[in-house]
């Protein structure tokens, strides 16, 4: 065999190979979509709300992204009966799940990747943040959730103490791996 026809043969494989994965990722897709929504919502204390969902498998590979649009997350209350102002509110939330783990396992959230949003942190009366969201006993359930990265892009964060001093940043890009930091403004 020539090795322009070696060449063609591997193109051709690797592409019926991508073709298979994206189509398999595609037909499954409301799924993956009930998956990442359930899986966060379980975890959390406050309401999580999505305008619209749809899927990627290219756009942060080799994970499948889930890409909730038009997010809003309540954030915790001092007391019972307070209203939750909005803690985090971003036009898209992708819910990256790995790959591997989507065809061959149990599909586990690996990521999240916040854009073009505004995350809203505020002391509370009682001297807790706002920030306090997860279920208290979600740490005895097993999770789907193992999230080793976090990703922000044009985000801005606002940190209002209850004596009234407001701080503002804007983060063009910030990634947090395995507790490692960087970050761009």
């Amino acid at each position: 065999m020539s090795r322009k026809r070696i060449v063609i043969i591997v193109v051709a494989a690797v592409a019926f190979f991508l073709g298979a994965i994206t189509l398999f990722v595609l037909i499954n897709g409301d799924r993956f979509k009930s998956f990442a929504l359930e899986s966060m919502n379980e975890k959390l204390s406050t309401e999580l709300s999505v305008e619209e969902m749809g899927l990627s498998v290219w756009a942060e590979f080799p994970m499948v992204t889930v890409n909730l649009k038009k997010v809003v997350l309540m954030g915790s209350v001092s007391h019972s009966g307070a209203t939750a102002d909005t803690l985090i509110r971003a036009n898209s939330l992708g819910v990256a799940l790995s790959l591997w783990d989507v065809l061959f396992g149990e599909p586990k959230i690996d990521a999240l990747v916040l854009e073009d949003g505004v995350i809203n942190v505020r002391e509370l009366k009682n001297g807790t943040w706002n920030t306090s969201i997860l279920e208290s006993d979600s740490a005895s359930k097993p999770s789907k959730l193992t999230i080793s990265k976090i990703t922000l892009r044009d985000v801005k964060m606002v940190v209002e103490k209850r004596s009234g001093e407001i701080y503002s940043v804007v983060i063009s890009d910030a990634f947090i791996n395995e507790g490692e930091l960087s970050v761009s403004f």
